[in-house]
């Protein structure tokens, strides 16, 4: 985005990476002085069309998944475990709060699980709970 002075040309400008939202900053008694014709000021900006979107996901949410896959898999700071057919699962409360709506209420909410450190699952493989973990 740039600003034009009395003269259309650039006067302050800001360029942002894409998506990434933008600030432009100026004193108002600059605008008034330089910028101003008419009682206005003209704010040029440019818009690109991107082809393929979304654009794939940026490296540091790759690294955050991987991250928390690790601490799940080495019980770093887990604070909940599930009993599911008699493998015990170690998890993190507040991701799969974040998660799942139903975690959320079961593991937050007024559910007597939400004060319980272990829970036992019924009617549920192991091998599909531990899908369900490594989705979340």
């Amino acid at each position: 985005m740039v600003l034009l002075d009395k003269t259309g040309s650039p006067s302050y400008s800001v360029d942002e990476g894409l998506a990434a939202g933008f600030r432009l900053s100026v004193r108002r008694d600059h605008v008034e002085k330089n910028c101003v014709v008419d009682g206005y000021f003209v704010a040029q900006c440019y818009v690109a069309i991107i082809k393929d979107w979304p654009p794939p996901p940026h490296k540091i949410i790759l690294d955050l998944c991987c991250d928390l896959a690790k601490m799940r898999n080495q019980q770093d700071l887990t604070d909940v475990s599930f009993n599911v057919d008699g493998e015990t699962f170690s998890a993190h409360r507040l991701v799969l709060a974040a998660r799942s709506p139903v975690f959320r209420a079961e593991l937050y909410g007024q559910m007597a699980e939400s004060k319980m450190a272990s829970i036992t699952i019924q009617d549920m493989r192991a091998s599909t709970f531990a899908s369900m973990l490594h989705y979340m």
